[in-house]
C-alpha cells in the first residue's frame, strides 16, 4: 500500500515535471525565433554601418586611422573614448579642465596624456 502510494506519488510528479519541460520547450523555441529575428535585423544594420564607415574611411588621414586601429586592438574594441566626469574613459585618468574643454570645442583631437587614446565629449553625458 505504501509503495503504491509512493509510485503514484512519483508517476504525477514525472507528469508534472514533463508538463514544465513542455512548457519550457514551448519558451525556449519562441525566444530562439525572437533572437533569430534579431540577429538578422542587427546583420542588416551591421552592414550598412560597415558600408557608411568605408565611405568616411577614405577622407580620413592615414595616420590618425592607423593610431585609432592600434586603440581599437589594445583596448578592447575603442579607438576613441569619451570623457567621463573630468576623466579619461579608458584609463580614468584626470583631465585638467582646459583639456576637457578643447575637446567639447571639437575642433582637434586630444589625446589622454596618460593613455594616449583619442578623447570625445559625449553631450548625452
Amino acid at each position: 500500500m505504501k509503495l503504491e502510494i509512493e509510485k503514484n506519488s512519483l508517476e504525477d510528479s514525472v507528469k508534472e515535471n514533463e508538463l514544465k519541460i513542455e512548457s519550457v520547450g514551448t519558451v525556449l523555441e519562441k525566444s530562439k525565433h525572437d533572437l533569430q529575428i534579431a540577429l538578422a535585423e542587427t546583420e542588416t544594420e551591421e552592414a550598412e554601418l560597415r558600408d557608411k564607415r568605408e565611405k568616411f574611411i577614405v577622407q580620413i588621414d592615414k595616420n590618425l586611422l592607423s593610431e585609432y586601429d592600434k586603440f581599437k586592438k589594445v583596448r578592447g574594441g575603442y579607438g576613441i573614448i569619451s570623457i567621463s566626469r573630468g576623466a579619461c574613459g579608458s584609463c580614468y585618468y584626470s583631465l585638467p579642465p582646459q583639456m576637457v574643454i578643447e575637446v567639447k570645442r571639437r575642433d582637434k583631437l586630444i589625446k589622454c596624456p596618460s593613455c594616449g587614446i583619442h578623447l570625445f565629449y559625449d553631450d548625452t553625458e
